[in-house]
């Protein structure tokens, strides 16, 4: 995660939008309870912080577009 910040932080200010690209989806429900991924609070933190609006992620095999609970304004 850390890298995905420092890479946001260099192009940030020569971007438009930029969309995170990860692998397991944060709050993700459609899956056990168990399965979730580790420090999705950071990563959403951060996401907030640079204006990320959209994370493209893959590892589930469920097609879904939800919006985050914790942040309404970021889509997943």
């Amino acid at each position: 995660m850390e890298k995905l910040i420092e890479e946001t932080e260099k192009v940030r200010k020569s971007c438009g939008e930029i969309i995170w690209m990860i692998h397991f989806a944060p709050e993700f429900t459609k899956l056990d309870k168990q399965l979730k991924l580790i420090d999705a609070e950071k990563l959403i933190k951060a996401a907030d912080k640079f204006k990320i609006k959209y994370f493209f992620c893959g590892h589930t095999h469920k097609s879904d577009i939800y919006p985050l609970k914790t942040k309404p304004g970021i889509k997943v």
